[in-house]
């Protein structure tokens, strides 16, 4: 076979729309790395996207919105014989070595009802995910059009890559199967097929290394006619079938010449959609012009009789959200809220309505709704509420486009941040955090940027009226190389601005850090400590709650620091994921990078026997806070009882510990300490 030969067989999709194919595909190498199926995939959803299609069936009203006449797509462009010719000529096959590791994973394929099934083909194919990028296309202008050689190649490649790196092996009569000459280094992706049968695993398949057992499971493929009409009797030409089986529902495409449904057993629900307006993860069917009512099946008791599902007209609400002030960053919900006959509309209600339609885009629906009246709003994750209407559904879907009005300065925070040099800084993300009644509520709260480079946050209700004794709000304005300013607000306040300084970096060293046996459990915390104040919350780079791991050197480096004075923590992790603090420093960073060393403290180990106490017991120990941080017990770990009757606790510095287990008499211990003993409780 010669090598264009080769070609034609391994790329049909790009041979049915090549022409096509190439202008869709990323420049610099971008379609590397895929898998072969994925290749064809992509060339060929790009050459049919392309195609004029055939509307869907979409019987009922058609709503009141005028849309304009849809553009004729222009037929797919060909490629000249000759060029093709050419290319794939010059292309030629790749040829790359089949993998020749050391590795292996095994297996078993059941049926349903446990028994080895032999004959299932198992496939390893090279699990790739590439998320990286090339730094030189950062800010490059337009890519280059891609020639159609040089397309031809990255896909031939593709497909030499997979068809190297993929592994078969077929199931024996004991529906066992084992993958051989693995890359040890490597994950695979698995996926097992047997004609007739729908086969998964129970195990993370999709990502495997070698050395794994991976358990298959077969469950037969019952087919099923379904008729998808219109009231009339009509048959639709095309659309979609959803199977809901439990919590999870699965869309498949439906057409008048493949009518058939392929499942596996069980109960299922199923719902027939026509006039599909948007597809998408998740999505196919959501939004349609009408959808038959839910039809619950027992798969195995229906056989091969049709199912029929009679597609009636949906009612309900269908809109855009326009903003023309400012965008809203992907933060905000669209709610739904029934208002009933000879009512008003509670705002606050709508605002908080866990009727929600997660937006594609600036698109919402909320379809199958009964006749009534309706408020439909848009706030954002706080529940402030930023515009709403009111409207009737009767029959069909009503058209209602929300308009994000110019914002009240009544009911809204101004912020104006300034870098260095003055000038109004973008990308701001903002928390915001709510203390009252002795608890709190936080979260990122998002702006709308004025034209004048000012912040527009809108906060619930509750903050611009009387606040209440012991409540106080919080502002966080973080710029990713600015890094962060903390603002207690007033009450009343309605603008904020800041000033960001030069950032500082600081560089943390923990000096023990090595040989002492708690490399893997030290955390270093970073906490911002107002003048005159406690530290104020944690601060770290990249993770959660401030703490950031060390370098096998004991170092570790946080870089757009706000300048100020900070307050460094170690901490060790006890097993149950809680960290104690064992040492702290303050250091002043007022500019550029400063270095502070912080050593870890003499720990200790102290041992627990507490002989009335069941095994299995968990006993408690927490240390009482120095008085200059307000006493307490704010550090605590937890161990059980093993079958000696002893507990173990490690990592403790010196001080004043409380012990307690249930069933026993808390007590008070010094550390260090021997050996000490946790006494049942007596009755009195």
């Amino acid at each position: 076979m010669k090598a264009r030969d080769s070609l034609l067989v391994a790329l049909p999709a790009v041979l049915a729309g090549v022409g096509l194919g190439y202008l869709f595909a990323p420049a610099g190498g971008g379609a590397r790395g895929r898998s072969e199926a994925s290749v064809r995939a992509a060339v060929a959803d790009a050459a049919v996207a392309q195609e004029p299609r055939p509307p869907l069936a979409a019987p009922g009203p058609e709503p009141a919105r005028v849309v304009a006449e849809p553009v004729t797509a222009e037929a797919t462009p060909r490629v000249a014989a000759a060029e093709l010719e050419r290319a794939l000529d010059a292309v030629g096959a790749p040829s790359l070595p089949a993998s020749a590791g050391t590795g292996g994973i095994r297996g078993r394929v059941t049926d349903e009802a446990g028994a080895p099934l032999a004959g299932v083909a198992v496939i390893a194919d090279v699990f790739r995910i590439d998320s990286t990028r090339q730094a030189a296309d950062v800010g490059a202008g337009p890519p280059p059009e891609q020639e159609l050689e040089e397309f031809l190649r990255e896909q031939a490649r593709s497909w030499a890559e997979a068809r190297a790196g993929r592994q078969r092996a077929v199931s024996g009569a004991g529906g066992t199967f084992e993958l051989t000459n693995l890359d040890p280094v490597k994950t695979y992706s698995l996926s097992a097929f047997l004609a007739g049968f729908v086969v998964e695993s129970d195990d993370a398949a999709y990502a495997v290394m070698p050395g794994s057992n991976v358990r298959f499971r077969a469950r037969r493929v019952h087919v099923i006619p379904i008729e998808l009409v219109s009231e009339s009797g009509a048959l639709a030409s095309e659309g979609v079938v959803g199977v809901t089986r439990g919590d999870r529902e699965q869309f498949f495409a439906w057409s008048a010449d493949e009518p058939e449904l392929r499942i596996s057993a069980g109960l299922v629900g199923l719902r027939g959609y026509a006039g599909v307006r948007q597809s998408g993860f998740g999505r196919q069917g959501v939004d349609s012009d009408a959808a038959s009512e839910e039809v619950s099946l027992d798969v195995v008791a229906n056989g091969e009789a049709p199912v029929r599902l009679v597609l009636t007209p949906r009612s309900g609400i269908r809109g855009l959200v326009i903003d023309e002030f400012g965008g809203q960053g992907g933060r905000s919900v669209v709610r739904l809220l029934p208002i009933p006959a000879g009512s008003e509309l509670d705002e606050r209600a709508l605002a908080s309505s866990a009727r929600q339609s997660w937006q594609l885009g600036n698109r919402f629906e909320f379809l199958d709704l009964s006749p009534g009246t309706y408020a439909v709003g848009l706030s954002n994750w706080e529940e402030a509420l930023l515009t709403y209407a009111i409207t009737t559904v009767s029959e069909g879907v009503t058209e209602v486009d929300l308009i994000v009005p110019e914002p009240d300065p009544e009911s809204h925070l101004v912020v104006r941040a300034f870098g260095p040099g003055g000038t109004p800084l973008e990308d701001l993300e903002f928390r915001w955090m709510h203390r009252q009644d002795g608890g709190s509520r936080s979260g990122s709260i998002r702006g709308r940027r004025a034209p004048d480079g000012a912040y527009w946050l809108l906060p619930k209700a509750e903050f611009f009226g009387e606040w209440p004794s012991g409540t106080s709000f919080r502002l966080t304005i973080e710029h990713a190389q600015l890094g962060a300013r903390e603002l207690e607000l007033e009450e009343g306040q309605r603008e904020v601005t800041v000033t960001f300084e030069e950032p500082v970096s600081l560089v943390v060293v923990v000096g023990g850090y090595l040989g002492s046996g708690y490399e893997s459990r030290v955390e270093v915390s970073l906490a911002r400590k107002e003048e005159g104040g406690p530290p104020q919350g944690l601060r770290g780079r990249g993770s959660f709650g401030g703490r950031e791991g060390l370098s096998p050197e004991g170092v570790v480096r946080y870089d757009n620091l706000a300048p100020g004075t900070w307050e460094v923590g170690l901490n060790i992790r006890s097993g149950d994921h809680r960290s104690s603090p064992v040492h702290s420093r303050e250091v002043r960073a007022l500019s550029g990078e400063v270095r502070v060393e912080i050593s870890l403290p003499e720990l200790y180990e102290l041992t627990v026997l507490a002989p009335e106490l069941p095994v299995g017991t968990r006993v408690a120990l927490m240390q009482d806070r120095d008085p200059e941080h307000g006493g307490g017990f704010p550090a605590s770990s937890d161990a059980r009882l093993e079958d000696d009757q002893r507990a173990s606790f490690d990592g403790l510095v010196a001080g004043r510990y409380r012990l307690w287990a249930n069933g026993a008499e808390p007590m008070e211990v010094e550390v260090p300490s021997a050996e000490v003993v946790l006494e049942a409780r007596r009755e009195d």
